[in-house]
């Protein structure tokens, strides 16, 4: 967060709404500078921080993975063994959470 001329802590999206409301007329400070460039930095590192990418699944290719049936595969899911979420008519699984029932039934 960033401090305010006030002192109160300020949001990056606040701080570039005040960047573009800025009159002509009026004449940045240094301070005024400091806190865009700060702002423009810390948007910058969260643009590019890295990100774990998750990776998706069908439930064909669930079946092929665990090597079982639709009717096992749809009892996983309506039992909540398995989460899944459904986009249109197809069921989609997290590879992370398949992974994650397979180690806790191992236990």
């Amino acid at each position: 967060m960033l401090k305010n001329r006030l002192g109160f802590s300020t949001s990056i999206p606040y701080v570039l709404a005040n960047i573009f409301t800025m009159q002509i007329s009026e004449i940045a400070t240094k301070a005024d500078i400091e806190e865009i460039l700060k702002a423009i930095q810390d948007l910058q590192s969260s643009l590019t921080s890295p990100q774990k990418e998750q990776k998706f699944l069908r439930s064909a290719d669930v079946r092929k993975l665990l090597n079982i049936s639709d009717g096992t595969l749809q009892r996983l899911r309506i039992s909540g063994i398995l989460k899944a979420s459904k986009m249109g008519a197809t069921w989609i699984y997290k590879y992370d959470d398949i992974i994650k029932m397979l180690s806790e039934n191992n236990k």
